[in-house]
């Protein structure tokens, strides 16, 4: 098993999985966070095992709220590490693959297969409302620590900049034919960072939408 440091989240393979089989898809997280106003699962205790429901992300909020993204749509929220019934929240029609808070853990970000990224209250464990614009698969998804912008990578070949509390996008970083898979905001949210499937993280400046 991987060394988790604190904050950190591992997933594992169910019990009696198979390698290489598709038995062996990750359906359960252990989760490991600050011991100080946060979460502690230690000793290899499994917070969620539900096989027949695969697991396509995890994020741990700064208030030690977990959120895991599924592939039957879902997101299931625990409050903490000792949580056995989860808010489960469903606005995607696909399969979630991201997921990721702000700084302050009031507002998450989801991004899935049905080429939209979702907005949620995480406190109160309600929904916003969509960012539509994606005409692919939102593969990575990132909300600034402010929570007012959030950042979307996609099978449609761009990275896009959307304004949170209006609605709607704001600025595409990048267009082309390269697939782009992963993206996150660095720590005061002036730059943006994004990977894609040619072996590139660009990074963007917020402000004025440039490659720096």
């Amino acid at each position: 098993a991987p060394t988790v440091g604190q904050g950190g989240i591992r997933i594992n393979p169910p019990p009696g999985a198979v390698a290489g089989g598709n038995e062996a898809a990750p359906t359960a997280i252990t989760v490991v966070g600050p011991g100080s106003g946060g979460i502690v699962v230690s000793g290899g205790d499994v917070l969620y095992s539900q096989l027949e429901i695969v697991i396509r992300a995890v994020e741990v909020s700064s208030g030690g709220v977990v959120a895991s993204g599924h592939a039957d749509g879902r997101i299931r929220l625990w409050a903490n590490g000792t949580d056995t019934s989860p808010i489960v929240l469903q606005q995607h029609s696909g399969v979630v693959n991201d997921i990721d808070f702000s700084a302050d853990g009031a507002v998450m970000v989801s991004g899935g297969d049905d080429e939209t990224v979702r907005v949620w209250d995480a406190v109160n464990a309600s929904y916003r409302g969509v960012l539509a614009g994606h005409t692919g698969a939102v593969r990575g998804v990132a909300v600034s620590p402010d929570g007012t912008l959030a950042a979307s990578a996609s099978e449609d070949c761009s990275v896009r900049l959307w304004d949170v509390n209006a609605g709607r996008q704001q600025t595409t970083f990048v267009s082309g034919n390269i697939r782009s898979f992963t993206v996150d905001f660095n720590s005061d949210g002036s730059q943006v960072a994004a990977g894609d499937n040619a072996g590139n993280v660009i990074l963007f400046d917020v402000a004025t939408g440039r490659r720096v």
